[in-house]
């Protein structure tokens, strides 16, 4: 049997701050059938469901996790949460699942809840756009490497392999002889010395 959204369990102060919260958020009973009793228009605007849509968790597992083997991994891990959370500490710390929205697009989604009374506060928070930021992020990065590599790589030109006497081979061809500008200052037969002289 659903617990109805207006039981007199579900007190008004609840009722007010799951309404009032400004990220999505769900109100499920512990009861036999796993009710959803309340919706925030945050998760109607975020996800696409309302309370007709999921009455009970097993409607928003079929709904939100059609692939089924997604949704076993999802809800092994989130019902021993759960069932932690209500043996000890009260809370489920943040659990991060894709959620498939009404409309079909998938969504990064960050759980997290508490334990009050006889029902589960649920948080939803979408962080796809981090997600995707973080994606595109990782990409710049890597392109930023192959870029820097590159010209690092075609840096080493033909002069870095030139055997010592290549070297000095081009430094004559390149007008650099200390000899022959010396020649080029001095007297004739100096000069024809002086260019007469041997390579060392």
């Amino acid at each position: 049997m659903l617990l109805p959204m207006n039981h007199p369990a579900v007190g008004q102060e609840l009722r007010e701050l799951v309404e009032r919260l400004p990220v999505a958020a769900v109100l499920a009973a512990f009861d036999a059938a796993a009710s959803i009793v309340l919706v925030n228009e945050p998760f109607v605007r975020t996800f696409g469901y309302t309370l007709d849509d999921i009455p009970t968790v097993g409607d928003w597992a079929r709904t939100a996790y059609p692939d089924e083997t997604y949704r076993r991994e999802t809800f092994a891990a989130w019902d021993a949460a759960v069932a932690q959370a209500r043996a000890e500490t009260g809370r489920v710390e943040a659990m991060e699942f894709r959620v498939t929205c009404h409309d079909g697009t998938v969504r990064d989604v960050v759980f997290s809840a508490v334990v009050t009374g006889d029902f589960l506060l649920v948080t939803l928070i979408d962080v796809s756009e981090r997600r995707r930021a973080e994606a595109n992020l990782a990409e710049m990065r890597a392109a930023l490497e192959r870029t820097a590599y590159e010209p690092a790589q075609r840096s080493r030109g033909p002069h870095e392999n030139l055997h010592r006497r290549d070297r000095t081979t081009a430094l004559y061809c390149g007008g650099l002889d200390p000899c022959r500008r010396q020649a080029e200052r001095s007297s004739p037969a100096t000069r024809r010395r002086l260019l007469s002289a041997p390579l060392r």
